[in-house]
């Protein structure tokens, strides 16, 4: 069974299937037996982790059930296969995240002082995407030194884990112990990670895709492509799905949502029906707030946030303590369009008010990979 759902909202929860764990267990009870399927769920999101592995299934699914990222998916095929050929690698991989792959590439870059332009890593990253490899020099050189760096650490990026994942699954088929597959999100697919998910499902019994191609959010940062859902849904070996109600909006921001998307919408995009799951003319209406220039949007957050400072401060405490996940107000205004539309004072302030509020990011920082480095070097001279 190969189902294509087509959501207006990626992760709109829907009385059919009021959560992941509702997916999953439709698609054990669709399948039969429970005890002769094991299902995957990835997705690049971790509520689907803590959804699927939640209270809502019984200790026998729950154990059937494997639910994780891609990138994590592809770290577990990467370890548990010892790298590939062409990258060996030893247990504990770990992954070459934001505050390092900088520093790796710097040091890449230093190992050829005659570079007359120093090429960034998200070029390199964009060739990992696109599974599109540059053949010529000095990219050759780069790629191998960069895998070069990869073992000596027993590392892998973000980008190339989806694609070592890819040829570690080629190799030993048998690394994929999972008959049913759920993806979410998969509309910020991009060529690799199709690439390993066609790898990992080539034998599966049953695959759920789930995603929605007005919301791909990384053409820019990951090379996504809505074409590949897109493509899934017009291929008649697939079974097209539609959850058509919203359950987490009421009823006026559901029907405005539908008019702003219907207005804007490509022609190439999916077809979807926008309802809400109740009819509640009575729900509080959209509220606009037209800013004629950045400063009075500026002002306008701040008096806002002053206005609920109590309610936000609450919701703080409710997904510190894990009780919520939702964050009370969403400012949406990328750094780069700060820069570009604000001045400095303006651009400030709102930073500042977005600082004020930002939870603390877990995990190590730079220095951390600094001495990871000096560690790593003083253990293996002979490298």
């Amino acid at each position: 069974m190969r189902l294509v759902f087509s959501l207006w909202r990626a992760r709109v929860r829907a009385r059919a299937f009021s959560s992941w764990s509702g997916y999953v267990r439709g698609l054990l009870d669709i399948l039969g037996s429970r005890s002769m399927y094991r299902a995957s769920c990835a997705s690049s999101y971790g509520d689907l982790i803590s959804d699927v592995t939640g209270s809502s299934l019984s200790d026998e699914q729950r154990a059937l059930v494997t639910a994780t990222t891609l990138h994590g998916l592809a770290r577990s095929l990467i370890e548990r296969n010892s790298g590939t050929a062409a990258l060996p690698l030893t247990a504990h991989v770990r992954v070459i995240g934001q505050s390092w792959k900088d520093m790796v590439w710097d040091d890449v870059l230093s190992l050829h002082p005659g570079l007359g332009t120093r090429p960034p890593f998200k070029e390199l990253e964009r060739q990992f995407h696109d599974l599109a490899f540059e053949p010529d020099e000095p990219w050759r050189t780069l790629r191998a030194d960069y895998f070069r760096l990869s073992r000596f650490y027993n590392a892998v990026g973000f980008a190339d884990s989806i694609t070592h994942a890819i040829d570690a699954v080629s190799a030993n088929p048998e690394l994929v112990d999972h008959t049913l597959w759920i993806i979410d999100e998969f509309q910020d697919f991009n060529t690799a990670e199709d690439a390993l998910l066609k790898s990992c499902t080539d034998a599966a019994d049953g695959v759920l895709l789930a995603g929605d191609d007005d919301q791909a959010l990384y053409q820019q940062l990951k090379a996504s492509h809505p074409e590949i859902i897109r493509s899934y849904y017009a291929d008649t070996t697939w079974t097209n799905a539609m959850l058509p109600f919203c359950s987490r909006c009421s009823y006026h921001i559901a029907m405005g949502a539908a008019a702003f998307i219907a207005a804007k919408r490509s022609s190439e995009s999916i077809h979807k029906l926008y309802l809400p799951l109740k009819i509640d003319e009575d729900a509080a209406m959209i509220r606009v707030a037209a800013c004629t220039t950045p400063a009075t949007a500026v002002d306008y957050i701040e008096a806002f946030i002053n206005e609920h400072h109590a309610e936000i401060e609450a919701r703080r405490e409710a997904i510190v303590a894990g009780e919520a996940k939702d964050p009370f107000l969403l400012i949406l205004s990328p750094l780069r369009d700060v820069r570009r539309c604000y001045t400095k004072k303006q651009g400030d302030r709102l930073l500042g008010i977005v600082e004020e509020w930002r939870l603390e990011a877990a995990g190590p920082g730079a220095d951390y990979y600094r001495l990871l480095t000096y560690h790593r070097l003083s253990i293996r001279t002979d490298r």
